[in-house]
C-alpha cells in the first residue's frame, strides 16, 4: 500500500498545481479546494489501485507497463522512482511537493483578491512577467507528459550526443521554459484588449506560436545542427508542441485577463 499512497500524494500535488491559476479568474471556495486534494489522490492512485485489484483476483496487471499511464498523475514516472529510489524518499518528496502546491493555491487566493488594471508598464511587467513563468512551467509540463508518452526524451538526448533520458528532459524543459517569454509577448502584441473577455484568442495565438517554435526546432534547427532528420518526431512532437500553446495560451488568460480594463468588469474578486 505504500506505493499507492506515493502515487496520492504526487496526483493530489499535480492536480492543485494545475489548477491553482484558475483561481485568478474565478473563486474557488475551501471546501472546492479541500475536494480536490482526495480527488487528485484518487486520479494519481488509480492505475495502482487497479494493480492491487487484479492481483485480489489472481489476474496478472500490465498497467506499470503502459506509457499512457502518465496522464494519471505522472504515474510512470513515479512508478519508475519507486523502482530506482528508496520508496520514503518518494514519498518525503511528493509530500513536499503536495506542501507546495498548497502554498500555491493560498498565494493565488491572496493575489486574486487584488482588484485593479495594471495600466502603466511596470504594473504590466509586475503582472506579465510572473504569469510568463508559471504558465510557461505548466505548459512545459504537459508538454512533458506527451513526449514521455511517446518516450521522447532519449531521442532528444541522442540529437545532442548525450542519449540519456535526464538529457532530453533538461533540453525539453530548458526550451519549454525559454519559449514562454516569447508567448507571452506574441499574446501581449496580438490580442487587443476587447478581445480578452475569453480564453479562446489566447489559446489560439498559443497553439499557433507553439507550431511556430515546433518548426523552428524540429524542421529547421535539428537537421541543421546536426546534420539528422528524425521524421518520427514530427508528429508526436508537434501534437506536443500545439499542446504547449493551448495550455500556455489558456492559463496566461486566466492569470493575465483580470488585471485588464474589458475583462475586470467580470471579474468575480
Amino acid at each position: 500500500m505504500v506505493p499507492v499512497f506515493a502515487h496520492a500524494l504526487c496526483g493530489a500535488a499535480l492536480l492543485l498545481v494545475f489548477v491553482w491559476p484558475v483561481m485568478f479568474r474565478y473563486e474557488l471556495g475551501p471546501r472546492t479546494i479541500l475536494w480536490l486534494i482526495p480527488i487528485g489522490g484518487i486520479w494519481g492512485s488509480l492505475p495502482e489501485l487497479y494493480a492491487l485489484g487484479s492481483r485480489a483476483v489472481g489476474s496478472t496487471p500490465t498497467v506499470h507497463d503502459s506509457r499512457w499511464m502518465e496522464l494519471f498523475g505522472l504515474y510512470y514516472t513515479v512508478d519508475q522512482m519507486l523502482a530506482r529510489i528508496h520508496v520514503w524518499i518518494v514519498i518525503g518528496l511528493a509530500f513536499v511537493a503536495l506542501l507546495v502546491a498548497v502554498a500555491g493555491v493560498w498565494i493565488a487566493t491572496y493575489l486574486a483578491q487584488i482588484d485593479g488594471v495594471a495600466k502603466h508598464p511596470i504594473e504590466r511587467l509586475c503582472v506579465v512577467c510572473p504569469a510568463a513563468l508559471c504558465c510557461a512551467v505548466l505548459a512545459t509540463a504537459a508538454l512533458m507528459i506527451v513526449l514521455r508518452i511517446q518516450q521522447g526524451f532519449f531521442t532528444v538526448g541522442s540529437l545532442i550526443g548525450v542519449p540519456t533520458q535526464f538529457a532530453g528532459w533538461a533540453v525539453v524543459g530548458a526550451i519549454g521554459i525559454g519559449a514562454g517569454p516569447l508567448l507571452a509577448g506574441g499574446i501581449e502584441l496580438t490580442i487587443p484588449s476587447s478581445c480578452w473577455r475569453t480564453w479562446r484568442p489566447a489559446a489560439a495565438v498559443g497553439a499557433t506560436s507553439g507550431t511556430a517554435v515546433w518548426a523552428g526546432i524540429v524542421v529547421v534547427a535539428v537537421p541543421v545542427v546536426t546534420r539528422q532528420t528524425v521524421p518520427s518526431l514530427y508528429a508526436g512532437s508537434l501534437t506536443g508542441w500545439v499542446l504547449y500553446g493551448v495550455v500556455f495560451g489558456g492559463y496566461y488568460w486566466l492569470m493575465r485577463s483580470p488585471f485588464t480594463a474589458v475583462a475586470n468588469v467580470g471579474h468575480p474578486g
